[in-house]
């Protein structure tokens, strides 16, 4: 449960068009280590690109979450393994959620 602490590494390219590669990229921010706040900083500005999207609300609402509650960790503290499994759980929700959206 003890969070580790992590290099602070500058985020990868996020996408802006396909929601889909948006929360692959958040997937793969979460699986290589970073940091709280850069984790927070990306979910925020993937909730930002996908607010023009066509999506269910509670989607940003939930991504918003996050955000707020990483952002107020302290600097190169990353997720301890239980967090980790969590977010990307929940990532993959919004995934499967998006993913049958998207095929209707």
């Amino acid at each position: 449960m003890k969070r580790p602490l992590v290099e602070v590494k500058p985020l990868p390219f996020i996408p802006t068009s396909n929601s889909l590669d948006i929360l692959l990229v958040i997937k793969d921010v979460i699986d290589q280590d970073y940091d709280m706040r850069s984790i927070a900083r990306v979910l925020e500005i993937a909730r930002d690109y996908i607010k023009s999207m066509i999506l269910p609300s509670y989607i940003l609402w939930e991504m918003s979450r996050y955000v707020n509650l990483y952002q107020r960790v302290e600097p190169i503290v990353g997720l301890s393994s239980k967090e980790k499994f969590e977010l990307k759980e929940q990532i993959e929700k919004w995934i499967n959620l998006i993913s049958k959206i998207h095929s209707t």
